[in-house]
């Protein structure tokens, strides 16, 4: 049987990710895998982050502030986001 190992926090920063004062995000969760960050702004972009880079690898308009997003794995690797707008 495996030994349960202590949950540790990042200490250091890797990358700041800027937003502008019109731009920022509402919500952020990671893919199941951790390769990916989604943003939901208040401008109504969806963004899915390379957060190690900094860099946006999508970026999707959406029509509505978006409040929440969460991601979940579906399996056989494939994982699906969702949101939702603020209303």
């Amino acid at each position: 049987m495996r030994e349960v190992e202590d949950e540790q926090y990042p200490t250091t920063l890797a990358k700041a990710i800027k937003f502008t004062a019109k731009s920022y995000p509402e919500s952020a969760c990671f893919s199941p895998d951790g390769q990916f960050l989604v943003t939901g702004s208040a401008d109504g972009f969806i963004e899915v982050w390379n957060y190690l880079t900094g860099k946006i690898r999508k970026d999707l308009k959406y029509q509505a502030q978006v409040c929440v997003c969460a991601c979940e794995d579906v399996g056989e690797g494939v994982s699906e986001c969702g949101v939702r707008v603020c209303e």
